[in-house]
């Protein structure tokens, strides 16, 4: 496995990261039931199955980093990430339901396998996690694609895909301005509930040692000083 390409078949793909920046997960409260990262529009999604993604996301880390390939990042960082994957998953394919868009499945299949690519080699469950989330991701970004595709009049095609995906997204944006997203605060989410945005707590960081942890972009030594139990490789 490795970490993931810079060309541009893989930025269409917005970037499922296998190798992220870090962030430490802090406490908070919200009106969620228990066990409930968000909600997205009315479709909950765990803490449970955030968590079992990161776990996967973790041993892909770790894997990359006996091949050289990766440093430690904080699973702070690592669940916030998997968090807006799976909130990405919904928003696509409420989206294409309510919007009537229908993906070819030839064009499923070719997203798939470039995302699939990704975590080729990886061992066991991790594996398995991974790869059945990213083939539910390939549809639903096809989806967007196709959503591109009609939007602008062209089939797709490995040439145009980068532009369909880029038409279908405003498009999806559009559908979704009034979609309402509720995130646990732990997630740190932004105003809008996207994880790793805001402060990850209710009350502001009070430190600068839990600002950086709910930074985007992390200094290394700072994940070098977490406990083995907050990071990942």
């Amino acid at each position: 496995m490795t970490a993931l390409p810079g060309s541009r078949r893989a930025r269409w793909t917005r970037g499922i990261a296998l190798i992220g920046a870090g962030g430490v997960l802090l406490t908070g409260c919200s009106g969620l039931t228990p066990g409930t990262a968000a909600v997205v529009d009315g479709t909950r999604i765990t803490s449970a199955s955030v968590d079992e993604l990161a776990d996967a996301q973790c041993s892909a880390i770790e894997q990359a980093g006996q091949q050289g390939q990766a440093q430690p990042v904080a699973l702070a960082s690592v669940k916030q990430q998997m968090l807006s994957l799976l909130m990405d998953i919904e928003i696509d394919e409420a989206f294409a339901k309510d919007e009537g868009i229908t993906a070819p499945q030839a064009l499923v299949t070719y997203i798939d396998d470039q995302l699939q690519s990704q975590v080729q080699g990886l061992r066991g469950r991790a594996g398995e996690v991974l790869g059945a989330t990213l083939e539910r991701y390939a549809a639903s970004r096809a989806a967007v694609v196709q959503a591109g595709a009609e939007a602008v009049g062209q089939q797709p095609s490995p040439d145009n895909l980068e532009q369909l995906v880029n038409a279908g997204q405003e498009r999806r944006e559009q559908w979704a301005e009034g979609a309402q997203i509720d995130t646990d605060p732990r997630y740190s989410p932004d105003a809008d509930g996207r994880p790793g945005g805001g402060s990850g707590s209710v009350s502001t960081a009070a430190s600068d040692f839990a600002k950086q942890g709910a930074a985007e972009q992390v200094d290394p030594t700072y994940v070098a000083g977490l406990p083995d139990s907050q990071k990942c490789g």
